[in-house]
């Protein structure tokens, strides 16, 4: 599920798919019409959009913690959303992209949620691959990825 926004949300948008399929991972594009299965992972792609100031990734957490589904935030900066991550109903998994936003994520103590450290995954952005140009577009209507077992 990759952010809304800016040309740096593409980058991370692409990284992310690069990432997948450089491990072999299956995965399948949200849309809006798509049911929200318990035993999907659902995986929304990096950047700084789970704060106060956007709703998109809260939105998406809202609606998978509904029905209970395991949710992995990859490399973010958030801060402010205590209510919606504690009031989440199925596994979470964040990766902070920097220190401030993993000591404020360690700092909420909540037993579902697995917080780690990581690198922004646009450093991981492969400059020769030949699809590039054609992925730095605007980002779909719906930014949820499915990972496939």
């Amino acid at each position: 599920m990759p952010n809304p926004g800016n040309l740096g949300d593409s980058l991370i948008a692409s990284a992310t798919l690069q990432q997948f399929e450089r491990h072999g991972l299956s995965y399948e594009v949200m849309q809006r019409q798509m049911t929200h299965a318990p035993e999907n992972l659902y995986v929304y792609a990096g950047g700084g959009n789970l704060v106060p100031y956007y709703k998109d990734a809260e939105n998406a957490l809202r609606a998978l913690s509904a029905v209970g589904a395991s949710f992995c935030l990859l490399p973010h900066s958030c801060f402010g959303v205590d209510e919606v991550l504690m009031a989440y109903a199925g596994d979470l998994v964040i990766f902070a992209r920097e220190n401030k936003t993993y000591e404020y994520l360690r700092g909420l103590n909540k037993r579902d949620l697995r917080v780690e450290l990581s690198h922004d995954i646009a450093l991981s952005l492969d400059l020769a691959d030949p699809r590039l140009l054609f992925s730095i577009r605007p980002p779909p209507l719906m930014r949820l990825m499915i990972l496939k077992s």
